[in-house]
């Protein structure tokens, strides 16, 4: 399949909300009232800390163009909409059009504007809904475009509320404010008893320094020389996040989904349809399993993630299938 090293730092990670319920229920205001609401702790772009219980995924870029630096997450909710997280730092913009306090002029033809007490001021945009508040340094932005959210003006007001607590630095529903790894659940251990007889000699290692946070998580395997008959040999572990829904394969061919046989079912219909042989290993208990092909080893079962293991730039030979199919069944499933 199509696997690539993603260019972006990103984390995977479920958002759990009980539900948003309505917001305050001060008049609205057709311009800012920032000065007369209570905007919660002062923070800088430096200081946002995005924790496992706020963001499916995550990334960091620059924006040469106008020499700002953003900072963006998209969140699904429960009941599947999505709103994108957009914090700018006008400390580093460059052509002086922004400077702390200011609002994009497209703000200016927002409708239905309502400032909350929590600081936040929302309303309607071309695109759909959209909240914003000042940082000390920029401002933070959380877009709710009509075509992927359904939540109203009051619940998305209390939905960034609780966001902007986490990018505080707290936690929204027990998550924790150190961030993920991206090789959680890979150990030399499991690879270096399933792969046995498949390794050279030699030290099986992570490439920490490789290996990614992404839409997905990407972690490295480095194999010994002469591992799996090849002078050099990687693993490229991937770890899915099934809320985030995220798709892998080729544009000729994707899969992915939300559950495991949903995951399980696309993957081996495009593993068949690469060619070659293909074996399946269901599930010990419940749904999903383990599905093996050339291009590589797809592993889903009941739980928060699904797995893909490849070999890094070259295809799997079909006598490493069960190896592969084993060590694949270690990575867990939450």
């Amino acid at each position: 399949m199509d696997m690539r090293r993603l260019p972006w730092a990103v984390v995977a990670v479920a958002l759990l909300l009980s539900g948003c319920s309505g917001g305050d229920d001060s008049d609205p205001t057709s311009g800012d009232a920032s000065a007369s609401v209570d905007p919660g702790p002062d923070i800088a772009y430096g200081d946002l800390d995005l924790v496992p219980a706020v963001s499916t995924y995550t990334r960091d870029y620059y924006d040469d163009s106008a020499a700002v630096q953003k900072y963006a997450a998209y969140v699904g909710t429960p009941n599947g909409d999505r709103v994108s997280v957009e914090a700018t730092d006008y400390v580093n913009d460059l052509d002086g059009t922004t400077t702390p306090g200011s609002v994009p002029t497209y703000w200016d033809d927002a409708t239905d504007r309502k400032t909350y007490a929590n600081g936040w001021t929302c309303g309607t945009l071309s695109t759909g809904l959209a909240c914003r508040r000042a940082l000390t340094d920029g401002m933070l932005e959380v877009t709710c475009d009509s075509d992927e959210c359904t939540l109203d003006r009051d619940a998305l007001a209390d939905l960034v509320g609780l966001l902007y607590t986490a990018f505080s630095g707290g936690s929204t529903s027990g998550g924790s404010s150190d961030p993920p790894q991206p090789c959680d659940g890979v150990t030399v251990d499991a690879v270096t008893k399933t792969l046995g007889s498949f390794l050279g000699d030699g030290d099986v290692s992570l490439e920490l320094d490789a290996s990614e946070l992404g839409e997905f998580y990407t972690c490295y395997v480095h194999l010994p020389a002469d591992s799996l008959d090849r002078s050099e040999a990687e693993l490229q572990v991937v770890r899915h996040d099934y809320s985030a829904d995220t798709r892998s394969g080729s544009a000729a061919c994707s899969f992915g989904g939300t559950d495991p046989d949903e995951v399980i079912g696309s993957a081996t219909a495009c593993l068949k349809g690469a060619g070659g042989e293909v074996t399946s290993t269901p599930a010990d208990d419940g749904d999903g399993g383990t599905v093996a092909g050339t291009a590589e080893v797809v592993h889903a079962e009941e739980g928060d993630f699904w797995w893909e293991v490849s070999l890094t730039d070259d295809t799997i030979d079909p006598e490493l299938f069960d190896a592969l199919t084993d060590f694949a069944r270690t990575l867990p499933a939450s």
